[in-house]
């Protein structure tokens, strides 16, 4: 009776360690990523075969770079251009008015017009580059970290005028498979100031019955984000409707930082790891939050410390740290900026290439 009992109990332990093998393994085939989004083709057939066997699916093309498509339809990657709200995309229409940008605080732009005139990036206090900026415990905010880039003001009606040009002009042609968006946000990472946006926001407190409120301003920019977005997505299909769109929601929009649930991109990029380095636990916790919808696209931020030395270092174990969280937080779809230098260091494109589903 013992005995048999005693190999009853290996039987059982076996199937189990058997069971946990096969679990490990299967799991561990799903921890890869399915789609990858990468900033910004390589001109050079080394690089576009090397992201190849990377695994790389969809890319960023500029528009007038004939040999970056031309790599690219190559390695039957899927292509956009991108539009951003520059104030040379509005030179591209109005050569003779002045654009309408957005403003800031008066601290805000001093800030600016430091860093900007003077070079003096990080004296007065480190730039995030339009990431999220440092935390001031004793404050309970975020320390003043304008953007560098000058944007237009996403609520004026002639820019969103110049972005359907713009569209139009690209979903009529046919090489192109879908449209990306960058620099959508708020150079201060709150809100536009200026007049035409101060006129929509107190129709918005009278339409809505609110009290202008620190709160209050923070759900009238967020729509306003919101709306474009998805006014932007729909011209797109309504214009050609096998067009895919996608965009990385930068910089920041410091109340809510992952609001990619709320917009209807076929691919909503959210920063899941910056190129500063976030604690483990805060790249599982946004990982969460972009797996939870079918578009979610977890971006990560990879500069070489070498050639960017304002940007820390972060080797290859601190990259497939991230990306291993993002996969164990349920990430799906990858995406990248600073592509070329993913590429150039050997170290740094294995680690990527470990986790791509595509990668040969």
């Amino acid at each position: 009776f013992y005995m048999r009992m005693g190999w009853m109990f290996w039987i059982v332990a076996g199937c189990c360690l058997s069971f946990a093998a096969c679990t490990s393994l299967q799991f561990s085939e799903q921890r890869k990523f399915e789609r990858f989004f990468v900033w910004s083709m390589p001109v050079t057939e080394e690089l576009a075969m090397f992201s190849a066997e990377l695994g790389v699916t969809d890319v960023v093309v500029s528009h007038g770079n004939r040999r970056q498509k031309e790599l690219a339809k190559q390695h039957h990657f899927r292509m956009y251009p991108c539009i951003t709200p520059s104030v040379a995309l509005w030179k591209r229409y109005h050569q003779d008015s002045v654009a309408p940008l957005q403003v800031m605080l008066p601290e805000e732009e001093a800030i600016h017009k430091f860093r900007w005139i003077d070079k003096a990036e990080g004296t007065l206090n480190p730039s995030h580059y339009g990431g999220e900026p440092l935390f001031d415990p004793s404050s309970g905010r975020y320390l003043a970290d304008p953007l560098g880039t000058r944007l237009l003001c996403l609520s004026h009606p002639e820019v969103r005028t110049v972005f359907e040009k713009q569209i139009s002009e690209y979903c009529a042609i046919s090489e192109y498979d879908g449209i990306a968006f960058d620099f959508i946000g708020y150079m201060n990472g709150r809100g536009c100031y200026c007049e035409h946006c101060r006129q929509l926001y107190q129709q918005y407190l009278e339409q809505s019955g609110k009290a202008d409120s620190g709160a209050a301003q923070d759900a009238f920019y967020l729509r306003q984000l919101v709306d474009f977005c998805n006014d932007m997505h729909r011209f797109i299909k309504e214009k050609r409707p096998d067009m895919l769109t996608t965009s990385h929601l930068y910089p920041v929009f410091l109340p809510e930082p992952l609001y990619g649930h709320l917009l209807e991109y076929d691919f909503v990029q959210e920063t899941a790891a910056w190129y500063f380095p976030w604690n483990e636990e805060k790249i599982l916790d946004y990982s969460r939050v972009i797996s939870g919808y079918p578009g979610g696209v977890h971006f990560i931020g990879y500069y070489e410390h070498a050639k960017r030395p304002v940007f820390p270092e972060k080797n290859a174990a601190r990259v497939e740290l991230e990306l291993e969280t993002m996969l164990r937080g349920g990430a799906r779809h990858l995406s990248v900026c600073g592509f070329q230098d993913v590429l150039e260091n050997p170290g740094i494109r294995m680690a990527f290439k470990k986790y791509i589903r595509g990668a040969k």
